[in-house]
């Protein structure tokens, strides 16, 4: 109890420190060597899943087996930054928190992936669209673009908020470790639904919509703030008590309303398209900028 109180503690008092100068460190990073995001696979992470299943069979059921695989390394990494003290552990936390929560983001942008499926938009490709919307979506052969632009707009405004402002989320609330826990618990959960039969489906599932259920309100009520608020929060209120709404159609309803569409198909497939992955930018920007401005504020008190 003792231990786990002083890890707490630790992990606060750093963080409220080191917070705004590890994303600081993180946004040079990211805008300005635009390292490749191949550094970022979790190659890893799938053989160490599947290494725990065939060592640690009888540990690896439920809620208790999804804990297992995504906390063992994010517990290891809090006691290994625990241990150093002084100006020398302060350093190394900064180093391993900007690059933990580097590591943690994207891992690509998102209009680096959806720039080659707007230019065939531009073009009125049909056919390259779709090819490029495929590998994103699940798009079907015979769809229209205004649907097949609508499950995109989706995938914006999901990922905007678990690739990077869930992350940012969790990183500022509880440091590293955290973020890093919730990457896994995603990245688990994107394979165990690619396998239909796996014990971790549903507990997974419950998993990741819990540790979403604040970050993914908060993305929606960024969407209404940096776009048609009066529009975006009446979409979003009825969605603040239900802990069993679906969070896609919570960001997507919210992201659409914010830019004065409804549930109606875009006649214009294209620019539905542009305006979401623009509301998404101004989103995280502004989580960011609020970020910077809790830190600074917490470091004059």
């Amino acid at each position: 109890m003792l231990a786990a109180t002083f890890i707490y503690k630790f992990i606060h008092e750093q963080g409220q420190q080191m917070t705004l100068l590890a994303i600081v460190l993180v946004l040079v990073l990211e805008l300005y060597f635009r390292i490749s995001p191949s550094y970022r696979n979790f190659r890893w992470f799938v053989r160490f899943r599947r290494w725990l299943q065939r060592q640690f069979p009888a540990q690896f059921e439920g809620l208790g087996g999804v804990l297992f695989i995504c906390a063992l390394v994010p517990l290891v990494l809090v006691i290994l930054l625990a241990l150093p003290s002084g100006f020398g552990g302060q350093v190394g936390y900064l180093f391993v928190s900007a690059l933990v929560l580097w590591y943690c983001l994207g891992p690509e942008d998102l209009r680096s992936v959806l720039n080659p499926y707007i230019a065939a938009l531009e073009r009125a490709d049909r056919q390259s669209a779709w090819e490029h919307a495929n590998t994103i979506i699940d798009a079907d052969a015979g769809e229209d673009a205004p649907s097949m632009a609508r499950k995109i707009s989706e995938w914006i405004f999901t990922n905007i908020n678990s690739r990077y402002i869930a992350v940012l989320f969790w990183f500022v609330l509880l440091g590293p470790a955290a973020c890093l826990f919730y990457r896994l618990v995603v990245m688990h959960h994107d394979m165990v639904q690619r396998e239909p039969q796996h014990a971790h489906k549903e507990p997974v599932g419950q998993l990741l919509m819990l540790l979403n259920w604040l970050p993914a309100r908060l993305t929606a009520l960024v969407f209404a703030l940096v776009g048609d608020f009066m529009r975006g929060y009446s979409v979003l209120h009825p969605y603040w008590r239900d802990g069993a709404a679906s969070i896609e159609q919570m960001l997507l309803k919210t992201g659409l309303g914010a830019l004065g569409f409804n549930d109606e198909l875009s006649a214009d497939p294209l620019e539905e398209n542009i305006q979401a992955l623009a509301l998404a930018e101004r989103a995280l920007i502004l989580i960011v900028v609020l970020i910077a401005l809790l830190s600074l504020f917490g470091a004059l008190l």
